[in-house]
């Protein structure tokens, strides 16, 4: 196969002609492999005329002679893929013209990569990755918390002392990635030791999340052939091995959950719980004109549609949201209300929210701004403990809707329409058993007289 045009065969010279070979490689006519004398076998002649900041010429001193086994290694010079006179040195001429086939074959097949020594630190690729998610189509959500996983566990050294970021990116492999997450477990324990001594099992969430985070950027790296592997290792590597499975919220359980809570926030539970399984920040970032309330000749509510094209996000310490495109374009969606909840939800418009079509639905009872995500859901959760399910959590209503319309029988393909999933793998993740699933199993069991 012939070599790319970016790498050209190596021809072979003696060490008598080195001058001659090097004056050929500084005019990129051909590659070489020449010998060099070895450690203090050799003398230096400096250029002649200016002699300051010039590069000594090394050229072979009495013991060398030029003889054909005189021990100084060989050395090759190719042009290589990214456009640079690069050099080889090995032992003998065999060695040194086998390296050279070597490298000439990584150019064709498309593996050469330039080498550990010149290649981005984990931190400066991890800049440019970052910079370049925004055109990719990321939300700025998840480039905020890209950029504070990256500053965090990746830019500077953990309380173990590793530090990811100034390792060389070409240089990372399995073993120092599983010291790595190790080490950012070690290290959110470290930075808050009263939450670390409440729970044994405190810092393996986050180190789940920032190790999903670096195995994203390393596949971007091999996708910019700057690697050729992704070095994270496979199994189990984002997985929290202590987290917890989100509950199922029930739509019988949803009247107690409101009737515990403040009357300006029980729609919020309403229309996510019924109306496609909302998430918390496309709940928050709902307007008036997001809402259709439909009447009858006589002016009774008949039902409505909610649509979704929005979600709100609370970078850390932010005073106001970032409204952005939702999740995924999947999420972007209308979906209708029974009459039941566009009836509750009437009333919400007319006791809570301004007027304009621009006015939020939900906003904060003292500012009368936009709610805080964290806010709406502390609230859920007094409310949830209240009614005696305290592992109840606000996205457990979006796994209700997906589960409780699978046992219904509908189809996967309408659920993941009304939810605004973008795959059926995570209609299938979020649609559990219910409790009541065995013993209906039990029940048809009994009547085939099983």
């Amino acid at each position: 196969m012939p070599p790319r045009s970016g790498a050209r065969p190596g021809n072979v010279v003696t060490c008598r002609r080195v001058v001659a070979a090097r004056a050929s490689a500084r005019t990129g006519t051909r590659e070489s492999t020449t010998r060099t004398p070895p450690t203090g076998g050799g003398t230096q002649v400096p250029k002649r005329g200016n002699n300051q900041g010039d590069t000594p010429l090394q050229v072979h001193g009495a013991k060398c002679n030029g003889k054909a086994r005189c021990g100084c290694p060989w050395r090759v010079r190719y042009t290589a893929p990214d456009g640079k006179r690069r050099s080889i040195t090995r032992p003998t001429k065999t060695e040194a013209a086998n390296a050279l086939t070597a490298e000439l074959a990584k150019s064709n097949d498309g593996t050469w990569r330039p080498p550990v020594a010149e290649s981005d630190t984990v931190a400066s690729y991890a800049a440019k990755w970052l910079a370049t998610l925004p055109t990719l189509g990321r939300k700025p959500a998840t480039v905020h918390d890209y950029t504070r996983i990256v500053e965090t566990y990746v830019n500077r050294p953990l309380s173990s002392g590793l530090n990811l970021g100034a390792m060389k990116l070409a240089a990372v492999g399995k073993a120092v990635l599983r010291e790595w997450r190790v080490d950012v477990v070690a290290d959110v324990r470290a930075r808050f030791p009263t939450r670390a001594a409440k729970s044994d099992t405190f810092g393996a969430g986050q180190a789940a999340n920032a190790a999903r985070v670096i195995r994203t950027m390393f596949s971007q790296a091999v996708e910019d052939e700057l690697i050729t592997v992704n070095p994270c290792p496979v199994k189990g590597w984002g997985v929290n091995p202590h987290g917890r499975k989100v509950a199922a919220v029930l739509w019988d359980e949803v009247p107690g959950i409101v009737d515990a809570m403040p009357p300006r926030y029980g729609a919020a539970v309403w229309v996510s719980a019924v109306a496609g399984g909302l998430r918390i920040g496309e709940v928050t970032a709902l307007r008036r004109r997001d809402v259709v309330i439909t009447r009858d000749a006589d002016g009774e509510i008949t039902g409505g549609m909610v649509t979704v094209e929005r979600a709100a996000y609370w970078p850390q310490g932010a005073k106001e949201p970032i409204y952005g495109v939702p999740k995924t374009a999947a999420t972007v969606r209308s979906h209708p209300l029974t009459p039941a909840v566009a009836r509750i939800l009437a009333g919400h418009l007319g006791m809570f929210v301004a007027d304009g079509p621009d006015a939020l639905l939900f906003t904060g009872e003292r500012s009368n701004g936009p709610l805080r995500n964290d806010v709406l859901r502390t609230v859920f959760k007094r409310a949830v403990t209240r009614f005696g399910k305290p592992g109840y959590t606000f996205h457990g209503l979006r796994h209700g809707y997906a589960s409780q319309l699978s046992d219904a029988g509908i189809p996967l393909r309408d659920i993941q329409a009304g939810g605004g999933w973008a795959t059926l793998a995570m209609v299938n993740h979020y649609a559990k058993p219910l409790d009541h699933a065995l013993s209906r199993i039990s029940a048809t069991q009994a009547t085939l007289g099983v």
